[in-house]
């Protein structure tokens, strides 16, 4: 078992414990400020994994880009990571 995952595992058993029943339990927004691993891992699969297919932007005057004028710019998350296979 992955070594992130068995921390985010610890992290919810801690926080969402259970009672005598096994049943989980609603924490406190105290328990959940704790769980720092838990937020990191969410944090950077959004990064890996946008949401937002697409990122669009005016620009406020013209200007030239690479010898085209530019009025406009759209990027696609999944195109411009780093680990995107059209980059290879």
């Amino acid at each position: 078992m992955c070594a992130i995952y068995s921390a985010v595992r610890a992290e919810t058993d801690a926080v969402f414990g259970g009672d005598e029943q096994g049943l989980p339990g609603l924490p406190s927004r105290e328990a959940c400020d704790t769980m720092h691993t838990t937020l990191g891992t969410l944090k950077e699969t959004l990064r890996l994994y946008s949401v937002v297919p697409n990122v669009t932007r005016l620009v406020v005057a013209r200007d030239t880009l690479g010898g085209y004028q530019a009025c406009a710019c759209l990027a696609l998350p999944a195109l411009i990571h780093p680990s995107s296979p059209h980059l290879t």
